[in-house]
């Protein structure tokens, strides 16, 4: 520890030092009052004071500097999901833990132990109950690498059997991590017998009347010459039932089926396959998924005054989003255009500079069809005035400025995805008019970002006038929009999405409801939270949120569980964890307003995940340790870890010289 005078030179004390003596000596060289022993203690105590005081008005600071030694911290990581159940014998299941928990003991006497638990999460400590339906290795890399950053971490211990069902490939995942894996391979990655449903391909949403398609895929291993059989059941029906024969002992099969969606609502269909003697497990000889029946398709008509390129991207987003019939038309002139049968008129840049001066397109407009008009380069500003009430461009007006988009803040017409929030506020700006006027404005889905002082404009909006619905798009370029959703998301379901609500809600009828309840997703995983969207207007269908909104959902079997919303500015939300796989009927009520309620149904389908491949990959095990300088064991030797880890000359302690300032 070393003194110092802050930014001043250390001679500086010495002037302290004189200061106190120049002082002593002032007050008692010729003061007789004292005796002389008297004298010298007073101005020796004096000679100290003073010399103090003058060195804290200088400010001095203490410096210290310290080696400290850390040890290298040693992670155990325990796989937590279902599939180590099959991995762990019962008889085994009991010795595997204590030889765990003595290894944590052990090198917890040289090095930092931290312990945790990992599958669908990241949990801290050792759980042996092996509950977790998923196993997600790059999640316990991610969490790994950002606790550890800077600390000395000297090694992974990582417990699993090798198989995971969700993330990227771990080998890839750990290229950045300089710490060395230690592996206890658990399971036997020898193929045991088993037949299995691995998937089910089919469509959530079906439509009331047609017909929808199953492909069951199916695996056998070890099984050959057997048989089996296929059923397909819903409602305690059967719908289709067929014998199976197993080629090979690596039988791979895709069995395609037709189903009939007679009733709306939800239809919970089970596929089955018989049993076959030596299977490992019977879990994964039973899929059920469940498809929602609504009503018939929507038929849509598309009319465009010539070719552009956003007319295929609007017709593949509601054919790909509700499978709609979307058809298609080329009319300049009113009398072009046949609106019989149709739930919907898409006019797109009409009428243009190209269609004559004419009354029908008012009796278009007029009409009981919902219509939704897309502005651009080729649209006659004064005709369109002159025909609907939703809008008034400017004459004039540049109709090539570019408008970006945003999502609306305060829009909550309907339910949108929080990726589709983020797809829109990436999207390139659309091609429209420089100035207009919106009236009547009833749910703006997309906005202009707000510029100065001026109010944020809509740009994807619906009006509402006599209880007729309008769209208006303010632009065109909806193609870019699709390929940079694609660039993305590697899909398109952003802008289908978009559309396709945008869609529904111009069509549906308006609900004079003051209380609604609204669900993203009705048919759910059990891993995947569940979100309710509530509405409570006032007799003026204002929003509010002055009164509690309460939930009870309850399962098949009657057990109830019961969730209070929060509050937002204007609506409620309410997310619940997890609930317990099973059918459920919901009922929503307003506190003190009994007859404001609402109810419906919801499915919460079981996570299957680890029962879909119980084979043991440890070759993935392999890798990790390989690739990182540590060493891949079995259970059987977890008693040699503490002597690799400790020949390993890349784990060792640490030393960090910590200094550090202090005012004297």
């Amino acid at each position: 520890m070393t003194l110092v005078f802050n930014s001043l030179s250390p001679w500086y004390f010495l002037f302290c030092i004189l200061g106190g003596l120049a002082y002593a000596s002032f007050l008692y060289t010729r003061n007789q009052n004292f005796s002389k022993p008297v004298r010298i203690s007073l101005a020796t105590l004096r000679v100290v004071v003073i010399t103090l005081l003058l060195v804290l008005i200088l400010n001095p600071l203490f410096k210290n500097s310290e080696v400290k030694l850390e040890k290298p911290v040693l992670v155990i990581a325990q796989d937590h999901s279902s599939s180590i159940n099959t991995a762990l014998h019962k008889g085994s299941a009991n010795a595997y833990q204590q030889a765990m928990l003595g290894l944590e003991k052990q090198l917890g006497q040289h090095y930092s132990v931290k312990s945790y638990s990992f599958g669908t999460s990241l949990r801290k400590g050792l759980d042996f109950h092996y509950t977790d339906k998923a196993t997600d290795f790059s999640s316990l890399l991610a969490e790994l690498a950002k606790k550890y950053e800077n600390q000395n971490l000297g090694a992974v211990i990582v417990a699993s059997d090798g198989i995971y069902n969700r993330g990227p490939d771990p080998v890839y995942a750990i290229k950045n991590f300089h710490a060395p894996f230690y592996t206890i391979a658990l399971g036997d990655s020898i193929q045991a017998k088993d037949l299995a449903i691995d998937d089910i391909e089919y469509n959530n949403l079906v439509y009331q009347g047609d017909k929808f398609q199953l492909k069951v895929n199916i695996e056998a291993h070890q099984l050959q010459g057997r048989s089996s059989r296929i059923t397909v059941r819903s409602a305690g029906i059967v719908l289709y039932s067929s014998p199976i024969s197993i080629k090979s002992s690596h039988f791979i099969s895709q069995i395609p089926l037709f189903l009939d969606a007679a009733s709306q609502g939800f239809k919970k269909i089970t596929v089955t396959l018989d049993p076959v003697a030596g299977e490992v497990t019977l879990k994964n000889n039973e899929k059920t998924i469940v498809v929602e029946v609504i009503k018939g398709k929507l038929k849509i008509l598309l009319v465009s005054g010539s070719p552009h390129p956003d007319l295929s991207a609007i017709k593949q987003a509601m054919e790909t989003f509700r499978n709609d019939e979307v058809v298609l038309k080329t009319a300049s002139e009113p009398s072009d255009i046949d609106t019989k049968g149709y739930d919907l008129i898409i006019l797109d840049q009409l009428p243009s500079f190209t269609s004559p001066v004419s009354h029908g397109w008012s009796t278009i407009i007029d009409g009981r069809i919902p219509v939704w008009f897309i502005v651009g380069s080729q649209t006659d500003v004064v005709k369109l005035n002159a025909i609907q009430k939703g809008i008034f461009i400017t004459p004039g007006a540049e109709l090539s400025s570019e408008l970006p988009a945003q999502v609306s803040p305060n829009f909550n017409a309907f339910v949108i995805s929080d990726s589709l929030k983020s797809s829109i506020n990436q999207f390139p700006p659309l091609v429209g008019p420089s100035a207009y006027q919106v009236f009547n404005a009833s749910a703006v889905v997309v906005s202009q970002p707000q510029q100065n002082l001026l109010k944020a404009q809509p740009l994807f909006f619906v009006t509402e006038l006599n209880d007729h619905k309008t769209g208006y798009l303010m632009g065109s370029g909806i193609w870019r929009w699709r390929l940079t959703d694609f660039e993305r998301n590697n899909n398109h379901h952003a802008t289908n999405e978009l559309f396709g609500k945008f869609v529904q809600f111009l069509t549906a009828k308006e609900d004079k409801r003051r209380f609604r309840i609204s669900m993203p997703e009705r048919i759910l995983n059990e891993d995947v939270p569940i979100i309710f969207d509530g509405f409570l207007f006032n007799e003026s269908y204002e929003p509010v949120t002055s009164a509690d909104v309460m939930l009870e959902a309850i399962n098949s079997s009657g057990k109830t569980y019961r969730f209070v919303f929060t509050k937002s500015s204007s609506s409620y939300r309410l997310e619940i964890a997890s609930l317990p796989a099973g059918d459920y009927s919901y009922h929503a009520s307003v506190t003190g307003m009994p007859k404001l309620e609402a109810s419906g149904k919801f499915i919460i389908k079981a996570l299957l995940l680890e029962e879909l491949s119980l084979t043991a990959n440890h070759n993935l095990l392999y890798q990790l340790a390989f690739k990182t300088g540590g060493k891949m064991v079995y259970p059987a030797t977890i008693n040699s870890l503490p002597d690799l880890i400790q020949h390993n000359d890349l784990i060792k302690m640490q030393s960090h010289e910590v200094r550090s300032v202090s005012e004297f």
